[in-house]
């Protein structure tokens, strides 16, 4: 019994990138980098996007997605960061929810509801 469940554990870490030094810098980077109150600047609702982030969640995020500011989510940059993230294979459960993007007091963010 001992043995099936250190072999499920694992199995998990595998699957999962489990304590993956490079997947915790990616996704760190991506954090720090949409943190940055420039990428999410915005002067009206045209101006959000909604990002995929993988397996990452961030503050402001909902399941494996954010909204960050058009400009930032098709600059060289996220899209490296967002590559790093892929690479990181981690099979996530992703929920079905549609997170919908708005700016509000110049901030992209999730429409509440």
């Amino acid at each position: 019994m001992r043995l099936a469940f250190i072999g499920c554990l694992t199995l998990a870490c595998l699957v999962s990138s489990c304590g993956d030094k490079d997947c915790e810098e990616a996704s760190e980077g991506a954090r720090k980098y949409l943190l940055e109150p420039a990428h999410q600047a915005c002067a009206q609702d045209a101006d959000c996007v909604v990002i995929d982030t993988d397996c990452a969640e961030l503050r402001l995020g909902l399941c494996g997605q954010v909204a960050m500011n058009r400009a930032t989510a098709e600059s060289s940059t996220w899209k490296g960061l967002q590559q790093a993230l892929g690479a990181c294979g981690a099979n996530c459960a992703q929920c079905a929810a549609l997170l919908l993007p708005e700016c509000n007091a110049g901030m992209c963010m999730r429409a509440e509801e």
